[in-house]
């Protein structure tokens, strides 16, 4: 768990070294083999859960995303990260659309440790394994303008960031690292109990439309399909929460509410 934040924190300090603590070490403890630790530089940092700036949070985090690029060109991280003590899996694919899908069925086991054998959930599951996935990833790496892989946090709730006291910069740390879909990053936005408001989100797509039209590149000719891309990376992020706090049965009941909304939309997998 330590190795993985201190390598998601330096791949990050790298390219943003304003926007998160600078990392310093992680290890084994000498007299304790069974205890570890990570060590950063101390951020004098706004009380937790007061959001920083929408804009220029929003800005740095888009510019962070923009100017990464993944060292293998594919998707996925050299170590295993952590979301919360979760592991997630990081083996690197080619594919978004496979990466997503693995990283999924690797939480839905987890739970299923975790909170025991539920047949309504693993129902609910199917067609989105079978054709949700299929019909809103694929099409992102299809065309001459595919999606490429960014360098994410991977657990950007209101606890991870923050403002800093001495230049009132945004700050965020506690990262889980992996290159993914930089909308990916928004799905852990939309719960409204990690308090990011629409504003956050409007921004941040502000933000991403800027870098991108400077770049020369073409706007998303997926845009129609946002809302629902989000409302899919969002079934992950519940599943940390439920595989971290067993036995939260309103938030599986709004999961498998938003499975069954987005496999009635998104019936088969067909996306010509």
């Amino acid at each position: 768990m330590f190795r993985g934040e201190f390598e998601s924190m330096t791949a990050i300090h790298k390219l943003a070294p304003g926007f998160v603590p600078r990392p310093i070490a992680w290890g084994q403890c000498r007299d304790e083999e069974d205890t570890f630790f990570f060590i950063s530089e101390f951020v004098d940092m706004e009380r937790a859960g007061k959001l920083p700036d929408a804009e220029s949070f929003c800005k740095a985090l888009a510019n962070l995303h923009h100017n990464s690029v993944s060292p293998t060109g594919k998707f996925g991280f050299d170590v295993p990260t952590c979301n919360g003590d979760i592991p997630q899996n990081n083996e690197w694919e080619s594919s978004w659309e496979l990466f997503f899908a693995n990283g999924m069925r690797h939480m839905l086991n987890l739970d299923l440790e975790a909170n025991g054998h539920n047949p309504e959930l693993k129902r609910a599951m199917e067609p989105i394994f079978a054709n949700v996935i299929p019909r809103l990833l694929r099409p992102l790496e299809q065309g001459p303008h595919p999606i490429r892989p960014v360098l994410l946090h991977g657990d950007l709730w209101y606890g991870n960031c923050s403002t800093t006291q001495d230049t009132r910069q945004p700050v965020i740390f506690d990262a889980s690292s992996f290159y993914g879909h930089n909308e990916y990053e928004l799905g852990n936005w939309r719960p409204k109990r990690n308090l990011f408001t629409r504003n956050y989100m409007e921004a941040y797509k502000k933000s991403w439309d800027e870098l991108q039209s400077q770049g020369g590149e073409v706007a998303d000719k997926r845009a129609a399909e946002f809302e629902d891309r989000i409302m899919l990376y969002e079934l992950r992020f519940n599943f940390h929460y439920c595989i971290m706090v067993p036995g939260l049965e309103n938030i599986k009941k709004t999961m498998i509410e938003n499975m069954n909304f987005l496999a009635a939309k998104y019936p088969a997998p067909d996306i010509s």
